[in-house]
């Protein structure tokens, strides 16, 4: 789906959608700092270590003003062949 949308966005078609975009990645995001934490000692940082990494991304953050536009909602044309049989 996320094919279809991206060559939708860039004027395609169903059949122009890049097949070797990959979107093997999980958009999931960590509910919790205990949760970030755990993974962070999971990829072998120190439990000290992941503790100021969770701190420092903090900092960070708070110097950060960043502001995203919206996008307008993407409209996929609808052609009387995309109602027949695949």
């Amino acid at each position: 789906m996320q094919r279809i949308l991206h060559a939708a966005h860039r004027g395609g078609t169903v059949e122009s959608a890049d097949a070797s975009w990959e979107y093997d990645i999980l958009l999931t995001y960590p509910t919790s700092d205990r949760e970030i934490y755990r993974d962070l000692v999971g990829t072998g940082l120190s439990k000290k270590e992941a503790k100021q990494a969770i701190l420092n991304t903090e900092k960070i953050g708070k110097q950060c003003t960043v502001e995203l536009p919206k996008n307008d909602p993407i409209e996929y044309p609808i052609s009387d062949s995309d109602w027949s049989d695949w």
